[in-house]
């Protein structure tokens, strides 16, 4: 039994599937829900060997928003001018205008489909240096943030820092061996007082 009554969680080949479980109740974001959800992230956060966090839901809806009755206040701030526009309007957003606003990548005929190439793209994803998928984000993130001459700076000294020979040696061998690349999982995230040093 999952101690998520919000989620389920299953972990297999570096990939981790973390799925909202309240179906009958349209999944909506109760307060239990932003409790768990940080439980969750923190837990997956803290398991090295998961490389990818895959998210879905169960149901006929992936999730119909926030459980007004659970809160008194509603959201205070949405920068982005689309997501104003349907919290003014309360309109639904269909899945072309969706995919047209870049909300999501692709559209699929059934949950089953869209699950089996999600899980597809997330295997590709798992394959690669776990150093190097997570250098990608936290330059990716920093450069949203910062003008091109900074995000070029952090890049050139994360990347001197924090690459890994031995992973880029392992990707180089496996591609001329035409061989599936293996590497280390990262260092396992410990709280400040769970450290020996």
């Amino acid at each position: 039994m999952s101690k998520y009554s919000c989620f389920n969680i299953k972990t297999k080949d570096h990939i981790c599937s973390l799925v909202l479980n309240r179906p009958n109740e349209l999944n909506t974001m109760t307060r239990d829900f932003w409790v768990e959800l940080g439980d969750a992230l923190e837990e997956i956060n803290r398991d090295s060997d998961i490389r990818v966090v895959i998210l879905s839901s169960t149901g006929k809806h992936f999730c119909a928003g926030m459980d007004l009755s659970a809160f008194s206040n509603g959201v205070d701030d949405i920068p982005d001018s689309k997501m104003r526009e349907m919290a003014y309007t309360g309109r639904r957003m269909l899945a072309d205008e969706a995919k047209d606003s870049g909300l999501v990548g692709e559209i699929y005929e059934t949950q089953d489909e869209m699950l089996d190439a999600v899980h597809k793209l997330a295997a590709e994803i798992a394959s690669k240096s776990p150093v190097a998928i997570y250098g990608l984000k936290a330059v990716m993130n920093y450069s949203r943030d910062h003008n091109v001459s900074d995000s070029l700076d952090f890049n050139a000294l994360w990347s001197g820092a924090m690459l890994s020979q031995a992973d880029m040696t392992e990707a180089m061998t496996a591609q001329m061996e035409k061989r599936d690349a293996s590497f280390d999982k990262m260092v396992d995230v410990k709280k400040f007082n769970e450290s020996k040093s």
